[in-house]
């Protein structure tokens, strides 16, 4: 029995199942974040929340692709489910550390934050 191939698919069908269903959950939650951080412009606020969803898909589906391209083999039942744990892990890190970011340039422009801070001010010793 081929380990390493049920390991591949697996992982494939975790991976594809999990990153359609954070997308689709991160674009239903995340649209009031995005018309909150534009009222004026809520057209702005779909669009922006559109074009987040298309690049997670993007980012989502390359990093999938890509760790097939490294070959972990398995030759138990065990190392295959280990094997697909270690990639489905990696990808759910690097969504993980995505939505950080996203989440704090969004709460950025909800604040209104300015994009350069004044340095700040420091006292003469005498």
């Amino acid at each position: 029995m081929n380990y390493t191939l049920i390991a591949t698919l697996a992982y494939l069908t975790a991976a594809i199942g999990m990153t359609y269903y954070v997308g689709r959950t991160l674009r239903i939650h995340g649209r009031p974040f995005l018309e909150e951080a534009f009222q004026d412009k809520p057209e702005l606020a779909d669009a922006i929340n559109v074009l987040l969803n298309t690049g997670f898909y993007l980012l989502n589906f390359g990093i999938i692709g890509a760790s097939l391209k490294y070959a972990l083999e398995a030759k138990t039942f065990v190392e295959a489910i280990n094997v697909a744990g270690y990639r489905l892990g990696l990808e759910l890190l690097t969504i993980g550390v995505i939505h950080f970011f996203n989440m704090r340039m969004i709460n950025k422009v909800r604040k209104g934050e300015p994009k350069h801070r004044p340095a700040p001010k420091t006292e003469a010793l005498a």
